[in-house]
């Protein structure tokens, strides 16, 4: 009998240890089932405050991170520039959203982090303040040197010729630069044409030396573009000029009119607002010493020329253009000493100056995507000034074109199915002159 009952008391054991395994292979099943799987979430590389660039030792564009929106995966960003010592500035108070990918893979290096935008303040420049001097990608803005003259081959003409100087020697003169001889006593210019900087150190042009300069002694001066000159006084002769013969008249009771003035030519016959304009070549004929030359226009002031020669066919003198001077045609007027004039009808332009192109922002963007232009700058903007980018034979037309002012415009490019690579950068002002950034923007593949 307790056999029996032993042996059911082992079998009830064994079979409740079997049931407890059961329950705890169950549990560890469940526990496997309700298990999540991570997922990976997108993450921001910038945050609030960085400032990027396209690399690390980057001098052209930055932007600055105003804060990374996680829902649309967008960062708000804002143009900035760098001024010495390490701080930063903005030129506006504009900002602009743009995708995390976007941004990530045009500016991938972070350069430098501020704690607010407390610390990159707005600069609008004023008439009293010098706006801080910005790198742009094409153009390095900086002060040069200023020029020096040593000596000048050959430092000899005769009146009524033309001089090929060989060599302006002196420092740091700079492509663009003009030359003129002018003459102490008679306030004189002669300017030099064909005027090629050869070196930073070696200048060549050409003198076309009026019949009537005075002859003697002329100092040689030569210009740079950002208007540092340097003169070599009493440096060139001119010989075999005619000496001036004074004559005294008769007045009888019978007088003869003298000979009507006729004006045939001018050379140069254009010249840019707010400029000088050397006048090597009035023609004509009668012309007495002392006449007087003006430009005339219908409702504009006369503009009166300086530094006036004249023989009897020639006159050379110099014209000062007001930078507000009417644009378009002018007559010019000679007039003697004895009230005659003759008068060149339309005989010289006036034209604006020609636009100029300094830097563009920003200066990429992916292919097939739309940029708004924030700045493009330069000089001579005129209203209603059109905007291209020009790649072999394709353009591509900005809209939204704004001119904002002679020095800044903004506008939009739609690059759809616009070619990676550079472009042009084409800005034609309404009066047809046009100037040309050469590949001042790249079209980037996504």
């Amino acid at each position: 009998m307790w056999n029996r009952n032993g042996i059911a008391l082992i079998l009830a054991g064994i079979l409740l240890l079997a049931v407890l395994s059961a329950g705890c292979s169950d549990n560890g099943q469940s526990g496997t089932n309700l298990t999540t799987v991570p997922t990976t979430a997108l993450t921001a590389k910038f945050t609030a405050g960085d400032i990027i660039a396209k690399t690390a030792t980057s001098t052209d564009t930055f932007l600055l991170i105003v804060k990374y929106d996680a829902a649309t995966d967008r960062y708000e960003r804002a143009l900035v520039y760098k001024k010495s010592p390490g701080t930063w500035y903005r030129k506006d108070d504009r900002t602009e959203v743009t995708g995390r990918s976007v941004i990530e893979k045009i500016y991938p290096a972070k350069v430098a982090h501020v704690v607010s935008l407390g610390e990159v303040p707005v600069v609008t420049p004023t008439a009293a303040t010098t706006a801080p001097t910005v790198t742009a990608t094409t153009t390095t803005t900086m002060a040069y040197p200023a020029p020096t003259v040593s000596s000048i081959i050959p430092n000899t003409g005769v009146a009524g010729t033309v001089v090929t100087i060989r060599s302006i020697s002196g420092t740091n003169f700079r492509p663009g630069a003009s030359v003129r001889l002018t003459n102490v006593t008679s306030s004189s210019t002669i300017f030099g044409t064909s005027v090629t900087a050869r070196s930073a150190s070696n200048i060549t042009c050409l003198f076309s030396i009026p019949s009537v300069a005075i002859a003697g002694t002329w100092n040689v001066t030569v210009t740079n573009p950002d208007g540092q000159a340097a003169t070599l006084g009493n440096a060139f002769t001119i010989t075999n000029t005619t000496t001036p013969i004074t004559t005294t008249t008769t007045t009888t009771t019978a007088t003869t009119a003298p000979p009507a003035i006729t004006v045939t030519s001018i050379t140069p016959n254009t010249g840019v607002n707010g400029t000088t304009v050397g006048i090597t070549n009035l023609g004509g004929t009668n012309f007495q010493t002392g006449a007087t030359v003006n430009l005339t226009r219908l409702g504009s002031q006369n503009i009166t020329a300086s530094g006036v020669l004249a023989s009897t066919s020639q006159i050379i003198c110099t014209f000062a253009l007001p930078s507000n001077a009417a644009v378009g045609s002018w007559n010019v007027v000679v007039t003697n000493p004895s009230g005659q004039s003759g008068t060149l009808a339309n005989g010289f332009t006036v034209k604006n100056p020609a636009p100029i192109i300094t830097s563009i922002v920003p200066d990429s963007n992916v292919t097939g995507l739309s940029v708004d232009i924030t700045d493009l700058e330069g000089m001579n903007f005129q209203p209603d000034a059109t905007v291209r980018l020009h790649n072999e034979t394709i353009d591509i037309t900005a809209t939204n074109v704004v001119v904002v002012s002679v020095t800044k415009i903004t506008c939009t490019f739609n690059l759809g199915g616009a070619s990676a690579g550079f472009w042009d950068v084409v800005v034609t002002n309404p009066d047809t002159q046009s100037v040309t950034l050469p590949h001042g923007f790249e079209s980037t593949n996504p």
